[in-house]
Parts: structure tokens; sequence; C-alpha cells
């Protein structure tokens, strides 16, 4: 849920910046179209500078851990794939410069990990919607 609630932010990033065409920005965000996918998503807003690099990073762990969960029915927190990607999230700990406890699970540093991304990326929403690209009308 949490990756689908980011891939969700990165399209609303995308429709505030984009130019005001909302036909053409829609087809862009098609399924079949390169940013239409959460990585295309993560790829695309990173290159228009709205995120940082950590922050890319960890969307990108964010999305091998749902597509690890999407593909492997047993997949699991416990898997030591899984837990390193969760422990090499790292934007909760820079944006708030602390460790995580030592006891704290795979699964819980994927939830705060994610709820961190959350919080930054509806900051980036507004930041886009003020940087907003406009179609000049001039040129009709």
């Amino acid at each position: 849920m949490g990756a689908t609630f980011l891939d969700i932010l990165l399209e609303h990033i995308l429709r505030a910046f984009l130019v005001d065409n909302e036909k053409e920005v829609s087809k862009l965000l098609r399924p079949d179209q390169p940013l239409g996918t959460f990585s295309g998503k993560i790829t695309m807003v990173y290159c228009l500078g709205l995120i940082y690099k950590p922050v890319r990073d960890d969307l990108n762990l964010v999305r091998k851990i749902r597509n690890e969960f999407a593909h492997n029915l047993y997949a699991s927190f416990e898997d030591e794939k899984i837990k390193s990607w969760c422990s090499g999230l790292k934007w909760h700990q820079i944006a708030y410069v602390a460790n995580p406890p030592s006891a704290a699970t795979a699964r819980s540093l994927f939830q705060v990990g994610a709820n961190q991304l959350v919080c930054y990326l509806n900051g980036v929403v507004s930041i886009a919607r003020m940087q907003k690209r406009r179609d000049d009308k001039h040129f009709e």
C-alpha cells in the first residue's frame, strides 16, 4: 500500500509541474508509456530536479520491495534481501538526523521510511505547483 501511495504522489507531482495541458500530460502517464510506471515516475521527478538523490534511491528501494512482494508468494520481511533493502532506506535518517533503534525490524524500517517519503513528497507537490510549466498561448 505504501508503494502505491508513493506512486500516486509522484503522479501528482508530475501533473502539478508539467505543462498545463491535461490531455498531453495524461498521454505520458498512461500505463503503456514511459511515465506510466513507478520507475519511470521516479526517474522523471528526479531528472526534473524535484527530488534529491537520497529520496530517489529510497523510492527505488521501496519499488524493489513492492516488486518482491508482488512477484514472490513467499516474500517476507524476514528475507535477507528484503531486510537489506529496508535497512538501506536512508531519507528518514537524513531528514531527521536519527538512527533507527538497533532492535528495529525490517517491517518497521520500511513503514518509517515509506511514511517519511510520503511526508516529503506531499511538500514536493506544493513546490511543483508553484513551478508549473505554462502553455504559451502566443504561438497558437
